[in-house]
């Protein structure tokens, strides 16, 4: 062997290899088989006039040359002038050459069989590959030769070698002996030969990847391999992730995007691609679906599918145009779309994400939208699932929107008869339509109907709460969303809500509360609570009057399973009805529910509850619902025996503190409010000791007896629990703080709940001073000052006037002309019991003389 590979040379560039080899021979080489222009064997032997033979391409070359440059025509070797440039084949020489050739190259191929085996040196193995490279580049007929000679499967034994160069140059001469030629890639679709080459290209090495990844893509050029390849675990995952990549060499970028169109032949490798991320030749399988199914395929010799934005030059000017780099030629003879069905049906499993989603809808929205509208029940239900998919985003959805999704839909779902949808496609077409609506668009405006009707019209509207009373929980649950997308739209709850109550639907709508389906149930409620602005006492009616339906909200609200979309949905609807409907908060009173929500509170400000993202919903609709029972102390003993069991002036002004929660402080400083106005009425009043005989005739001998511990503003006996007295727990303190809330709905009901101080009925003076201690004159007045709303104008004006009433306090205000200027403003623009007010606390500051009367005493 060693005399064979003899005479070490360079294993430079392909050139210098091929010049070595050609010059090592087994058998002796005779001069008459080398040209003496080429030095080199002869192929094509020919013989010019004077007898000398010489290889054709060299002997022609040369003639050229002598043409060229205006010399004689002369022979190369004798220099003697030629009359003729005739070319005489030599056909036997050809013929001995050949022969002595296929017995030198049948002794090197048996040498290099010989070398390819893992026990041999390196070298040995290098050159070996080397020669087989050279061999095959030769001629093309020689790679039949290595396919006879076995060598191929000893090739692929190199893979296994520990020595890096030589697994690299395997996989190169593998590529070259499989190049153009089938019989040789048919080799490698038996065994594990494929998986052997795929695991290179996860190599760390970057030359192993490369060169898989060329012997991929030539591999990939047979159908039959196609699949192979594909069914290979993790291949297509790779090859996705390699044309993606910004560290591979950019030859090996475009290697693994051309193997993958070639893998795009074989439906489960389209499948594997879609799911790794590479959808384009799944939306381009699924418009060859649309056009088939628009029944355009007398069309089809014009559809053509080109690499780049250039039509196809055999097709006319009103071709249709689809854009891809897989399918470089027109699709007159492609296979029938039912074979495509499954992709656009698979379209609808993939889990997509939002950016995909967009993309998809653009791609192939509306080929998906008129594949829908087609007659073929199988197109429509493979149409139906991909569009479910990807009408879930937003973004998705309008697009889906803009390309007129929505008629079609409605039409499916109101149509009964031969052509109508099963109820199976029917639930998935109410699914649609309810990812459709969620999305926000001004539904007001599109036309769904044939008679210009909308999704809020009347009639639409009756239609779909027809189909929720007569069909099954998933589509009532789907239908019940399309209308919570509806009402969460301010441009169309309005309409929606005249709809319900001219089909008096409202008691159908409630009992949904009670399905034990979940879904159904979260829907309904949503649903309600939406409605409950506009038509709550309707909805307080039904929810009180129906039986159960109130015990149901009421036991969502109770499960202990952390804080779900349903138990905050549930609350929130309870606390939208109307907070002063007494029958409604006497059955709640009656039926436990406020200890229940003061027991949730509670365990929310311990930190004892999970579920973080409802938590804030959750925790103000609890908070809201709790307040009711303080606006039916004045009728209800039960109410105030409830609030002082449960500290509940405690736990609003522990509830004030909530910052960034607005409705929750806002509605805490409500209920501080409620609770404040009734503590004169359960202020316990001193009881006095009857004056003895002598006091009772001489008036000089009574003394007024001495009571300490009195409420300075009540002048009773008081505390926080049992009369819910706002100077207790810095109450007074914390609603000051609230003064200065960036949310004008929370600084109206501080400032209401500090009213309250000075109402008529308790001790007004020192109301007022204990707002002095509190630090809380000035930011009353700058709340008088900002004019934020007109409801704070006038409750500002309101207690600035009892304020006024402390001669120290009208004195120091006297010299600010800001607020002489806002009770003048007050006096001049605002309503009449307003502008009353302010007249008043213009004569404290001496603005207005006490003796002039603008407007008459109001009592």
């Amino acid at each position: 062997m060693a005399e064979s590979w003899d005479g070490s040379f360079d294993s430079g560039s392909q050139s210098d290899e091929s010049y070595n080899f050609g010059r090592m021979h087994i058998e002796p080489i005779y001069d008459a088989f080398v040209c003496p222009l080429t030095k080199q064997v002869m192929c094509d032997p020919v013989t010019i006039e004077n007898g000398q033979t010489f290889e054709r391409e060299a002997i022609e070359k040369w003639f050229k040359e002598c043409r060229d440059s205006g010399r004689k025509l002369v022979c190369p070797l004798t220099l003697r002038e030629l009359r003729s440039t005739e070319l005489n084949p030599s056909i036997a020489l050809r013929n001995t050459i050949e022969e002595w050739s296929a017995r030198n190259d049948a002794a090197q191929l048996d040498m290099a069989r010989r070398s390819l085996t893992l026990g041999s040196s390196e070298s040995d193995i290098m050159r070996a590959l080397k020669y087989v490279q050279y061999f095959c580049q030769s001629s093309r007929s020689n790679k039949n030769v290595v396919h006879n000679s076995e060598l191929i499967p000893m090739i692929i034994d190199m893979l296994k070698s520990s020595s890096r160069k030589v697994r690299c140059k395997a996989l190169e001469t593998l590529r070259i002996v499989v190049e153009e030629d089938s019989d040789n890639k048919e080799i490698f679709a038996q065994g594990d030969t494929v998986r052997t080459i795929v695991k290179f290209l996860s190599h760390e090495l970057s030359k192993e990847r490369e060169e898989a990844v060329s012997l991929l893509y030539e591999l990939s050029k047979s159908e039959v391999l196609c699949e192979k390849i594909g069914s290979v675990n993790g291949a297509i995952l790779i090859l996705v992730g390699m044309t993606s990549s910004k560290s591979e060499n950019i030859l090996t970028v475009e290697k693994a995007d051309k193997t993958l169109e070639n893998l795009e032949r074989y439906e489960n490798n389209v499948r594997q691609m879609a799911e790794n991320g590479r959808l384009q030749p799944l939306l381009t399988q699924i418009l060859e679906v649309a056009f088939y199914s628009w029944g355009i395929l007398s069309y089809v010799s014009k559809i053509c599918i080109v690499d780049g934005p250039s039509a196809c030059d055999s097709c006319s000017s009103g071709s249709f145009l689809l854009v891809s780099s897989s399918y470089p030629q027109c699709i007159g003879g492609r296979s029938p779309p039912e074979t495509k069905l499954s992709l656009a049906a698979f379209l609808g499993e993939l889990a997509l994400n939002n950016d995909v989603k967009v993309l998809v809808a653009r791609t192939v929205g509306s080929s998906l939208i008129s594949i829908m509208k087609s007659g073929n029940m199988q197109a429509r239900e493979a149409a139906l699932k991909a569009l479910n998919q990807i009408s879930s985003y937003e973004a998705s959805a309008k697009v889906l929107i803009q390309d007129g999704i929505l008629p079609p839909l409605v039409k499916d779902l109101f149509t009964v008869g031969s052509n109508q949808l099963p109820m199976r496609l029917k639930e998935v077409s109410a699914t649609i339509l309810a990812s459709v609506v969620s999305s926000g668009c001004d539904f007001d405006s599109i036309i769904v109907g044939p008679d210009h009707q909308t999704l809020v019209s009347e009639d639409i509207v009756h239609k779909l709460l027809h189909l929720i009373s007569n069909t099954g929980p998933a589509i009532e649950c789907k239908l019940l969303q399309v209308l919570v997308g509806l009402t969460n739209c301010p441009t169309t709850v309005v309409n929606v809500v005249s709809a319900i109550k001219s089909s008096g639907a409202i008691i159908s709508l409630v009992q949904f509360v009670e399905a034990p389906q979940k879904d159904l149930r979260l829907a309904s409620i949503k649903l309600l609570q939406n409605l409950s602005p506009h038509m709550g006492q309707e909805l307080a009616d039904a929810v009180r009057g129906t039986v159960g339906q109130l015990g149901s909200l009421i036991k969502i609200i109770s499960e202990n399973i952390g804080i779900t979309e349903e138990q905050a949905a549930a609350v929130g609807l309870l606390a939208e009805l109307p907070e002063r409907d007494v029958g409604l908060t006497r059955q709640m009173l009656d039926e436990g529910a406020f200890q229940l929500i003061v027991s949730r509170v509670s365990r929310i400000q311990r930190g004892e509850t999970s579920g973080a993202r409802f938590v804030t919903p959750f925790l103000e609709g609890l908070v809201s619902v709790l307040v009711r029972v303080t606006f039916i102390l004045a009728d209800e003993p039960d109410a105030i025996a409830l609030c002082r069991e449960h500290d509940l002036a405690a736990l609003f002004i522990e509830l004030l503190q909530r910052n960034g929660l607005d409705k929750v402080q806002m509605v805490s400083a409500t209920a501080l409010e409620n609770l404040s106005l009734e503590s004169k009425n359960l202020t316990k009043l001193p009881e006095l000791p009857p004056p003895g005989f002598c006091a009772s005739i001489f008036t000089c001998f009574s003394k007024q007896p001495v009571i300490t511990g009195l409420c300075q503003v009540h002048r009773g006996t008081c505390s926080l629990k049992d009369t819910f007295c706002l100077l207790q727990g810095q109450a007074v303190e914390k609603l000051v703080a609230l003064l200065d809330h960036t949310n004008e709905k929370v600084v109206e009901a501080a400032l209401a709940a500090l009213s309250t101080l000075l109402e008529d009925g308790v001790d007004i003076e020192q109301g007022v001073m204990v707002l002095c201690d509190a630090q809380g004159i000035k930011p009353i007045l700058d709340v008088l000052l900002e004019k934020r709303t007109e409801i704070l104008r006038r409750r500002g004006v309101w207690v600035v006037e009892r304020i006024l009433r402390t001669d120290e306090i009208a004195y120091e205000v006297s010299g600010d002309p800001n607020v002489s200027t806002a009770l003048v403003d007050a006096f001049q623009h605002a309503d009449y019991r307003t502008r009353q007010i302010a007249e008043r606390a213009l004569k404290h500051i001496d603005k207005i003389p006490n003796f002039s009367g603008i407007f008459p005493n109001m009592g």
